[in-house]
């Protein structure tokens, strides 16, 4: 067959006709894609209004002459288009189908075809996701006629933002419902859609930096906020009363802009305690959201807020305890130094004297003094340079068997303030971790 260029004699139904091409017995009609959603299953009907010139077949044969070809009135076409992935969404069925609190993690990926599927046993296996995420197999969940819901095997931490391209590797898995059935189409959709709820998964207490932000570098000593991190960007809470922390109570929030951390001012203690832990929980709501819209989960109570300077067991020994004599005794190991907070240890004036050596750590000075049992200071020493070992010896005025206190801090000239420290009572040398025994 052969013909004009012209459209206009071609009608789809409900679709203006763009181009007309001629392949050997057949007409290619090419036609705007106007419709709001995907629709690979409909058939709109197809109408060819003759005039002459416009369609004809091809003179074959002495004698013969080309013909004009009869109109067609509106005909209903066959399905021969299959369904193709046209979005993705990831979220978690698991919790919903066990009906366990969520936790932010991904566990699954409804995937949306352009039409109504047909999904053979072997759905899943057919299709692959990026992110290196692994397909466990169809989800149970109940799901609409285009769709195919997989199960994902959740990774170790919340991660919320995952947004995973969807492969179709095996089309002949997934088919259309039109008899006969048509395989679905393969290739790559980059378009999935993070459905995900954001998550608290960290928190820590610092102090308010210089520039606004809560940080865990020393400021003054004193903590005056916590960091809340998420498992994902979030827009910001606009109210700190979402919050619930203990020992110290929130009062403001201080971020603003789409972050994972959140960081929220908290009333102050009224002397040093980087090295004090608590607690921090969301209640949920406060505008907690990722950029999807996916609101932030309640804790469901509080989880553990770090320290901003972690302390060792020997903690709390910030004041010298003279109710408890003996208590927190010092032992040859590793302690740790943080800004403005003293460390306090009981020692024994053995045959009379007291030998203690104080090893810092790299960069840092440390200061040890020597007090009575009543707070009456005795003698001191100081690191003669920065990660150099100290020694505190008095070898005259004490009672043999009786307890002292040993009071050790960092210099004020020390350029850092905070880090691991060794002390060993019997004046030995000891390794402060910065594996260079003093």
């Amino acid at each position: 067959i052969a013909g004009g260029a012209s459209t206009a004699p071609f009608t789809i139904a409900g679709h203006p006709v763009s181009s007309v091409s001629y392949l050997s017995d057949r007409v290619r009609v090419r036609f705007d894609d106007t419709g709001a959603s995907p629709d690979t299953d409909e058939r709109p009907n197809v109408s060819y209004d003759a005039n002459p010139g416009d369609l004809r077949d091809v003179p074959e044969g002495q004698g013969d002459v080309a013909d004009p070809a009869p109109g067609v009135a509106p005909q209903t076409p066959s399905d021969a288009a299959g369904p193709a992935v046209v979005a993705a969404i990831t979220g978690e069925d698991k919790e919903a189908q066990d009906g366990t609190p969520l936790d932010g993690k991904l566990d699954s990926v409804r995937v949306t075809f352009s039409e109504p599927i047909q999904a053979l046993a072997g759905a899943a296996a057919g299709i692959t996701l990026g992110n290196s995420l692994t397909v466990d197999g169809p989800s149970s969940s109940p799901v609409a006629p285009d769709e195919l819901a997989l199960l994902v095997r959740e990774g170790p931490a919340p991660v919320g933002d995952l947004t995973p391209t969807v492969t179709v590797t095996d089309p002949t898995q997934i088919a259309d419902a039109a008899v006969p059935s048509h395989p679905a189409r393969g290739g790559v959709f980059n378009g999935t859609v993070d459905g995900v709820r954001p998550t608290l998964v960290d928190a820590q207490y610092g102090e308010e930096s210089s520039g606004g932000s809560c940080d865990s570098a020393a400021v003054n000593g004193l903590v005056d906020c916590f960091r809340a991190t998420w498992s994902e960007p979030v827009n910001q809470p606009n109210t700190h009363t979402v919050f619930s922390s203990s020992p110290r109570s929130p009062v403001s929030v201080m971020s603003t802009a789409l972050d994972d951390d959140t960081d929220i001012r908290v009333n102050p203690g009224a002397t040093a305690d980087r090295d004090l832990p608590g607690s921090v929980g969301y209640a949920g709501g406060g505008g907690v959201a990722d950029p999807e819209g996916n609101l932030g989960i309640s804790s469901g109570g509080p989880i553990g807020g770090t320290a901003a300077c972690i302390d060792n067991a020997a903690e709390q020994n910030d004041v010298q305890d003279t109710g408890s004599p003996g208590s927190p005794s010092m032992n040859a190991q590793t302690y740790m130094m943080c800004a403005y907070d003293p460390d306090w240890f009981s020692v024994i004036a053995q045959g009379g004297e007291v030998n203690v050596r104080v090893d810092p750590s790299v960069d840092i000075l440390l200061t040890a003094g020597l007090y009575h049992q009543d707070g009456t200071f005795i003698h001191s020493v100081t690191s003669p340079g920065p990660g150099v070992a100290a020694d505190l010896v008095v070898q005259s005025g004490l009672v043999a068997g009786d307890v002292y206190w040993i009071q050790i801090t960092a210099d004020p000239a020390s350029l850092v303030q905070e880090g691991p420290y060794c002390a060993n009572p019997t004046g030995a040398s000891c390794e402060d971790g910065d594996d260079v025994p003093q």
